[in-house]
């Protein structure tokens, strides 16, 4: 089974990957305070490259990934949500993690949860999937989404 390729919310279209989002991507990722939570740092060019590659890799190889994000008002990238194996971590490459990086403009706006709850009901209804990891930086206290009881009676498990 894959994840719909695109998906509408109120105010979200979450969709694949295009070749134009490389360099808005990169500028996202050049953020410090945005990076503060994901790498501890700004991500120079090539590895915003990286990045990018794995976020279209992802798809191709199991299905799913993250979204790209785009408000519907705007048009632009403004950042990702999804599912993905967190291979980067090691011994849970089978595991799959919900995930969503927005572009500062957009953070205390509901969004991240807008985008979260088609990605907790892909992973469950869609993919078949018994549970879904979270992970967050332990200095991030921004972390509501991911204990959201709109969800639903789902398995999200959470940690630092």
């Amino acid at each position: 089974m894959s994840a719909p390729f695109e998906v509408r919310t109120e105010r979200l279209l979450l969709r694949q990957w295009r070749d134009e989002d490389g360099e808005p991507l990169a500028r996202l990722l050049a953020d410090p305070e945005l990076m503060r939570y994901i790498r501890g740092r700004p991500l120079s060019d090539r590895e915003a490259d990286a990045v990018f590659a794995r976020r279209r890799e992802q798809w191709e190889r199991y299905g799913f990934g993250f979204w790209a994000v785009e408000p519907l008002r705007t048009g632009r990238l403004a950042g990702w949500v999804g599912l993905q194996h967190p291979d980067w971590m090691a011994g849970m490459a089978e595991e799959v993690e919900i995930g969503w990086m927005l572009a500062r403009a957009h953070w205390g706006k509901g969004l991240a949860t807008e985008g979260a709850v088609p990605s907790v009901r892909v992973a469950f209804e869609t993919l078949g999937l018994e549970r879904l990891l979270g992970f967050h930086h332990p200095d991030n206290r921004r972390v509501r989404v991911l204990t959201r009881e709109s969800y639903g009676r789902v398995p999200l498990e959470y940690a630092e």
